[in-house]
């Protein structure tokens, strides 16, 4: 046999005592390589960094007839070192963007497998007038790339300063990473000073004349009543009640009195 685990020299004899005799076959009828290659381009092809190339091998065993040099099975199944290629992540480069962030694994095959990452540049924030204008000798700003994601660029970049000039937003967020953002810039409006007044000086009052002195006219007296004061009687003490009640207490001795001597008269009765 021959194969990954009997290597031998191809176009050497089967046969060693045989120099004419059978050979063995070439290394590729029984070891064969395939890539799976990523190429990392600008927009015009031209290359942005090194390819990444993995690479699978496949082999199998194979019968040789020693008298003829025939392969006896031609339809042996090949096998490979791997299942599968690795997941290729697509690294930032600056002041560029790609179409994706990774190029997924794949399973191996017998053939070779290519993939085409594209960079393409970053937009710019553009510094313009009320006009639309590009403002002269202010450079356009490039977008800042995202550290962590080649696809984007960071949010909430500050605009460029311009000397002498206003913009109208402190940050921009680019809507899409490639697209340019122009950013309006105003002069400040020049403040008139105003007017000082004058003041004006103050008319002297004109004098007033005083009034003349008007005599006091006596208040009439007024008339003392001559009605006396009437006093109000005092209310006289009641006093026929403490003989009222003199008498009260009398009738009440005698009918005492009464009821006593009836009472010793029943019993000498008895």
């Amino acid at each position: 046999p021959v194969g990954p685990n009997n290597p031998h020299e191809p176009g050497t004899p089967v046969n060693p005592d045989e120099p004419n005799g059978p050979k063995w076959p070439a290394k590729d009828t029984y070891t064969k390589e395939y890539t799976s290659t990523v190429h990392f381009v600008d927009n015009n092809g031209n290359k942005m960094r090194d390819d990444d190339v993995q690479t699978s091998t496949w082999t199998r065993t194979l019968i040789i007839d020693k008298v003829t040099g025939q392969i006896i099975n031609p339809d042996e199944e090949w096998t490979a070192d791997k299942a599968s290629y690795n997941e290729v992540k697509v690294p930032v480069i600056n002041g560029y963007v790609v179409d994706k962030a990774n190029v997924p694994a794949k399973e191996t095959v017998q053939r070779n497998i290519e993939d085409t990452v594209t960079y393409t540049k970053v937009g710019n924030i553009v510094p313009v007038d009320p006009s639309g204008n590009p403002i002269p000798n202010v450079p356009a700003v490039p977008y800042t790339n995202d550290p962590t994601d080649p696809t984007k660029v960071v949010p909430n970049e500050p605009v460029p300063s311009v000397p002498g000039m206003t913009p109208n937003v402190p940050t921009v967020t680019p809507t899409h990473p490639t697209v340019d953002t122009p950013v309006v810039y105003t002069m400040p409006t020049p403040v008139t000073p105003e007017t000082p007044v004058t003041p004006q000086p103050d008319e002297p009052a004109t004098p007033q004349t005083p009034a003349a002195p008007q005599a006091e006219t006596p208040a009439p007296a007024k008339a003392v009543s001559a009605t006396p004061v009437k006093q109000e009687a005092k209310e006289l003490p009641q006093t026929g009640n403490e003989n009222n009640s003199a008498a009260a207490l009398g009738l009440a001795a005698l009918g005492l009195t009464g009821l006593l001597a009836a009472g010793k008269k029943r019993r000498k009765e008895d």
